[in-house]
């Protein structure tokens, strides 16, 4: 250290006098994780005010989340710099200079949080007991709880069947007969030691729908409508033309009426629209659906989709 240095005044500082002390024994990357996990930002702010007025010049202002990393990084690369004379930095508060390797640990406070952490343990054990020795008496409270209502309720019974069957034949002076038992299920009853009901869970069958086709019965003939919206259709195209174009599924699907009806389209010189009713067969609806829903069974580029009417008739 120069003459200069020697005669300035030390500084009381334990971040900055830790990364002297250590900038040329650790990795730089090192020493920056260090510094950032065990000093709030607040002191690395302090350190380089302290910094900024032992030197000619200042350091660089960082901004953002990582400018504390950011500020540590331009700290050591100061004091790693051997054509800057620096003050002598010392520390007061030791608790504050972070410990690198076995030699700087402060084996007091070492010594502390393993005593600490033997209480804890302790502390744990016992409560295990606790809860082992808990568990053993609910279960025996448990036990005996159920042995007695088990007693009680033969004992009470016995006894109401006894004073209802002695009351009877006082009364009667005969036998006893059933109302005895009804008296003695009222009385269980008020008590609340009479039987839960028993739940009927009622199984209703689904009705089914035949499927037997050669049978000499016949069913009555059912039909649906399956409604079609068909657009991006020519300008030119009729509906004598859309008839036949579903007449030719009679194929996969036997149709019976077809209803073609024009719809009002945003540009009619380019394309027109049709709502289509096409009355099937109730059996086949499913299958007709399927058909009609076939992009191998339309023109290249028509478009095709459910049609479903508006409520209570309103476009």
């Amino acid at each position: 250290m120069s003459d200069n240095a020697s005669h300035r005044v030390p500084v009381k500082n334990e971040l900055l006098c830790f990364v002297r002390e250590k900038c040329n024994v650790v990795a730089l990357d090192h020493l920056v994780k260090i510094c950032v996990d065990f000093y709030r930002v607040e002191e690395i702010m302090k350190a380089k005010a302290d910094l900024d007025n032992a030197l000619e010049y200042r350091l660089p202002r960082r901004q953002g989340p990582d400018k504390g990393r950011s500020t540590l990084e331009d700290i050591i690369k100061t004091c790693l710099d051997p054509t800057v004379t620096l003050p002598v930095f010392y520390a007061v508060e030791l608790n504050r200079v972070p410990p690198v390797d076995a030699r700087h640990c402060d084996v007091t406070a070492i010594l502390i949080e393993l005593q600490s952490l033997r209480a804890e343990v302790r502390d744990i054990g016992c409560l295990r007991q606790e809860i082992e020795l808990l568990k053993e008496e609910l279960t025996r409270i448990k036990d005996n709880k159920t042995s007695f209502n088990r007693i009680n309720n033969a004992d009470q019974v016995v006894t109401i069947a006894g004073t209802a069957s002695g009351e009877s034949a006082e009364s009667n002076g005969a036998q006893v007969g059933p109302s005895t038992f009804v008296q003695v299920a009222q009385e269980l009853q008020r008590m609340g030691m009479a039987a839960a009901p028993r739940t009927v869970t009622k199984t209703v069958k689904k009705p089914v729908v035949g499927t037997l086709t050669s049978s000499r019965l016949k069913s009555v003939q059912t039909y649906r409508n399956v409604d079609i919206f068909v657009s991006r259709l020519s300008p030119h195209t009729t509906e004598a033309e859309l008839v036949n174009c579903i007449n030719e599924m009679n194929s996969t699907v036997k149709v019976h009426e077809v209803v073609c009806e024009k719809l009002q389209s945003r540009h009619e010189h380019l394309y027109k629209s049709y709502h289509l009713s096409v009355r099937v067969e109730s059996q086949h609806m499913k299958s007709a659906i399927d058909t009609f829903m076939s992009a191998d069974v339309w023109p290249t580029g028509v478009l095709v989709r459910r049609y479903f009417k508006p409520r209570n008739g309103r476009e």
